[in-house]
């Protein structure tokens, strides 16, 4: 029971930071730094801390910090897919140290066409950024397989 309430924190708060992140309210390194802050807390509550878990924070950082297309041009499925797979890549560190590859491999595959498909689709600037952040927040337990 725990470990479900951890899990729908984790997402949600990774939405709200994700969104506020990308609000003109808010600078974005609340999403910047936010998400990974919550996600690696998340992740340590969850299975364990390891040292690991500070180079996949500012792996993850990195990745949230491009969407992989010039600044104010309109993104397309490839720009979300590259920022989804960037950000789910970050957690590489952890999952070879952990030796929990199948479960890395679908939260790459997951999160990245989760949030390509996500962003094409959903047209309201809110719901879309509050969803990518729960798509990278909920997809937590993959990498414990």
């Amino acid at each position: 029971m725990v470990k479900l309430l951890l899990w729908l924190i984790c997402s949600i708060a990774c939405g709200v930071l994700y969104r506020m992140g990308g609000s003109d309210k808010y600078n974005t390194k609340v999403r910047d730094l936010g998400v990974p802050f919550v996600f690696i807390l998340s992740l340590s509550l969850w299975a364990g801390w390891s040292w690991w878990l500070v180079l996949c924070f500012g792996l993850m950082f990195g990745a949230l910090t491009t969407y992989w297309g010039k600044k104010g041009s309109d993104k397309t499925f490839l720009n979300y897919f590259l920022h989804g797979l960037g950000v789910a890549v970050a957690m590489l560190p952890y999952a070879i140290s952990m030796h929990h590859y199948i479960g890395f491999i679908i939260r790459c595959l997951v999160v990245s066409l989760g949030i390509a498909y996500w962003s094409i689709y959903v047209g309201n600037d809110i719901r879309e950024e509050f969803g990518r952040g729960v798509i990278i927040g909920s997809t937590l337990p993959l990498l414990l397989f």
